[in-house]
């Protein structure tokens, strides 16, 4: 899983947050005689020490009955995920998004405050693999 995008944080009629940035890694799911374990990782460097993570933490969870992992199947694209306008939305221009949502609250609103909030946007890329 790979993510990156912009987040701005309202408190008190005041922007508190702005930032930015991106995230991901690696997570690896097991069953193990019928319990279930996870792990995650940043890089698959890391793959070894997260799938024996993983597996104590089978270990140690309970066993759940007729757990298996899905079959395989061809995968689908889904469509009507993704907008463009998103990904290219600048942090100025969620900034300025930000202060017009806090001037046309006060504007349409008297006495009214922005008590907490915020907006953001995102763009999230993944994908899932299986043994079976």
């Amino acid at each position: 899983m790979q993510s990156y995008g912009h987040e701005i944080d309202i408190e008190a009629d005041k922007i508190t947050l702005a930032g930015g940035g991106g995230e991901g890694g690696f997570g690896v799911r097991v069953v193990e005689n019928g319990s279930y374990g996870f792990a995650h990782m940043v890089d698959a460097t890391h793959a070894q020490p997260a799938i024996e993570q993983a597996i104590k933490i089978a270990r140690l969870s309970p066993k759940i009955a007729d757990f298996t992992l899905p079959e395989h199947r061809p995968s689908q694209t889904v469509q009507g995920q993704f907008d463009s306008h998103i990904i290219d939305l600048s942090p100025q221009e969620l900034l300025q998004q930000a202060d017009d949502m806090i001037r046309i609250v006060k504007d349409d609103h008297q006495g009214a405050t922005i008590t907490g909030g915020g907006i953001g946007v995102s763009a999230t890329a993944s994908a899932m693999l299986t043994s079976e």
